[in-house]
């Protein structure tokens, strides 16, 4: 019994201890701000806070080939026999979302894949680590050209998805204060060729402080100069395109300016122009994965093959082989 109150005892006297211990270290761990709120300031004060927030800035991408959010995957009539289909054994069905699309069940009031606040969620994270990277004390010049070139980049991807999918959309070129009153908030739309032409012109300011490739495997997955000159000349296509270069039947169009949002008098020398710049983007996102050594996926069969099969080979190993894509690694 007396053994038994003694441990007792030290165990009281051990908690005791931790308290006075914790309280003693109350101030050395009391890294929150005195109003208990997190501010831009401590979000850019190291380095090691500031790559969360490029991180964070990455997390916006939206997952393109993924069927419960690509309609351009299952928002036709090619794909009817996967609605309902379990993908495995273990996992759930394939979602059937964007098979409304095809339904005909798309409205402006109820809209599938809806990524409209997302993407603009996603412009105004990339301005706050623009504005405030520069105040980070431990980061070398170059690296935070390159980080802000990363942002621009995610910009541009983050405005060509919504054009993709609305056509003209209010440009972004600095957001809007948090404390912006109504009149601020009302914006308009921009013309469809102002809105291409401030994606590419995002992109050239980015690619020359992007690294060519990525110089590690921790850096997988972030963007270099490649990928960046890879989505120019995906941009510059669109742009030409007659979806959009002088489309006739946008026309009506108009917004409640009487701005003409596709614009229609233009002349063939102009339309001309846009498959002239597409070409240029294409030839030099050619140039630069050579200089990568980045070269078009091939089937690297071990046995002859007929014509046939390498191709059907080749296609399924550009989707499904590890390491088709390393960032320029041979």
């Amino acid at each position: 019994m007396n053994k038994r109150t003694d441990i007792i005892k030290k165990i009281k006297l051990a908690a005791l201890a931790l308290t006075i211990g914790l309280t003693a270290c109350n101030e050395y761990l009391d890294v929150v701000p005195d109003d208990g709120m997190a501010t831009i300031e401590t979000a850019f004060n190291l380095r090691s806070t500031a790559i969360r927030y490029l991180g964070t800035c990455y997390s916006y991408m939206t997952e393109e080939g993924t069927s419960g959010y690509d309609p351009a995957l299952l928002g036709g009539d090619e794909l009817w026999d996967l609605v309902g289909r379990r993908v495995t054994n273990t996992a759930g069905r394939v979602p059937s979302s964007m098979f409304q699309i095809a339904r005909g069940l798309q409205s402006a009031t109820t809209v599938y894949a809806n990524d409209w606040a997302y993407m603009y969620q996603g412009i105004r994270c990339c301005d706050i680590l623009i504005e405030n990277v520069d105040q980070v004390p431990d980061m070398q010049e170059w690296e935070k050209k390159q980080w802000k070139a990363e942002a621009k980049f995610l910009k541009a991807y983050f405005h060509f998805n919504l054009i993709r999918k609305w056509g003209p959309i209010p440009i972004v070129r600095e957001s809007l204060p948090i404390d912006a009153d109504v009149e601020q908030v009302r914006v308009y739309r921009d013309p469809i060729d102002d809105c291409f032409d401030y994606v590419i012109e995002l992109l050239d300011e980015a690619i020359p402080d992007l690294p060519q490739v990525n110089p590690s495997v921790d850096e997988y997955g972030r963007t270099n100069q490649v990928i960046a000159a890879s989505l120019k000349a995906r941009v510059s296509v669109y742009a030409a395109s007659p979806l959009f270069n002088n489309n006739v039947d946008q026309a009506p169009l108009v917004d409640a300016r009487g701005i003409q949002l596709f614009p229609q008098d233009k002349s063939e020398a102009e339309q001309q122009k846009r498959w002239e710049d597409a070409v240029a983007a294409c030839k030099e996102a050619i140039d630069l994965a050579k200089l990568a050594n980045i070269q078009l996926y091939e089937y690297d069969h071990e046995y002859r093959v007929n014509d046939t099969l390498y191709l059907d080979f080749t296609l399924r190993g550009m989707m499904c082989d590890r390491w088709t894509w390393a960032g320029g690694m041979p």
